[in-house]
């Protein structure tokens, strides 16, 4: 993967996310844009992402310019192609089952 890691914070290209990532989506210019949605810069419609990490269930080519990102709580949002977005680089498809014990999150 070709993570990229800028003022503390890891970024990822939308087309390299894998199921189970963690993502950060909160003040994402596309996934959590008021001005998208026609609001002030201060609304927005997912307050939830000031503390929790959408989880990416799968990710689909649309378009050349498109990449649709499905995350495990049925929110779906469709990203340029060469957008990035953080995420958490302490759980994620290839940390392996004891990785994934030791936060809580394997589901069996």
């Amino acid at each position: 993967m070709t993570d990229s890691y800028r003022d503390g914070v890891v970024r990822r290209p939308v087309a390299e996310l894998r199921p189970g990532d963690r993502v950060d989506l909160e003040a994402d210019e596309y996934a959590d844009s008021p001005l998208y949605h026609g609001y002030s810069r201060t609304f927005s419609e997912h307050p939830e992402w000031q503390f929790e990490y959408e989880v990416v269930g799968r990710v689909e080519l649309e378009t050349p310019d498109c990449i649709a990102v499905h995350f495990e709580s049925g929110f779906i949002c469709g990203f340029p192609s060469e957008h990035e977005v953080k995420v958490d680089e302490s759980c994620g498809p290839d940390m392996g089952e004891a990785g994934l014990n030791a936060i809580g999150k394997l589901r069996l």
